[in-house]
């Protein structure tokens, strides 16, 4: 998820007052939102220890997929940041709100979001711009594993559905993502999280390349499950 991958990288050593300034600042881009929270805590899970990122905020009417892009280009743009880290903001928001015009069969103007609607998203999406830039990833090689999707059945604002979500399953096929099922019943990769990763891994391996590991950060997710850490991990 998006705030999964924002602890991650806060955790493997971006600055938290940039990030959160940043994340702070949509709301002068969402119509109708006065106030933002946003949290950074350390926790564990199953016994390892991540950050955790929430976003906090009063409820901002419903918003079109233009109005998304527009407002959370209109942000990345007042921050003034590279050119490289505009392109993956842009792209990230795009994705995701391509994805949702495609499985509501409407337009970006006339498709209304819902749960990615909600302020977190572009505050996400712009959070992990920032925090991206501050620890120099736009210039260096990104590598992902198969994104795990988990599996199950889970409800949200169209009713129950299967994991992964309409809007993920399209995001990762859009850009021709490996995924792999489970392991536990439960969504395990949001369409915000998706479009971040996508938009962000330059090549998908099985396994790690040769490297040397020099920092590594772990987000926290919301949910604690029984069968393994609710983590994400990235390596520097």
């Amino acid at each position: 998820s998006g705030d999964m991958i924002v602890g991650a990288l806060l955790d493997l050593g971006a600055n938290p007052l940039k990030v959160v300034e940043a994340m702070k600042s949509v709301k002068g881009y969402m119509e109708g939102c006065k106030n933002v929270e946003v949290t950074i805590r350390d926790v564990t899970r199953r016994g390892l220890h991540a950050k955790k990122v929430d976003v906090k905020a009063e409820e901002v009417p419903e918003i079109t997929g233009a109005g998304l892009i527009e407002a959370t280009e209109n942000c990345i743009e007042n921050l003034k940041l590279s050119e490289g880290a505009k392109r993956f903001a842009s792209d990230s928001i795009s994705t995701l709100v391509n994805a949702e015009a495609k499985v509501h069969g409407k337009s970006i103007k006339e498709v209304h979001l819902h749960e990615a609607g909600s302020l977190d998203t572009p505050a996400e999406i712009v959070g992990a711009a920032v925090a991206l830039v501050d620890l120099n990833f736009f210039n260096t090689k990104v590598y992902s594993t198969p994104i795990a999707v988990g599996g199950g059945l889970f409800k949200f604002s169209h009713g129950t559905v299967s994991s992964p979500a309409p809007a993920t399953i399209e995001i990762l096929r859009s850009k021709g993502f490996p995924i792999i099922g489970g392991p536990i019943e439960s969504e395990l990769a949001t369409p915000t999280g998706a479009s971040i990763l996508v938009n962000l891994a330059q090549e998908v391996v099985r396994f790690y390349p040769p490297m040397k590991p020099i920092a590594i950060g772990h987000g926290a997710g919301t949910k604690d499950f029984v069968e393994m850490p609710n983590i994400l991990r990235f390596t520097l």
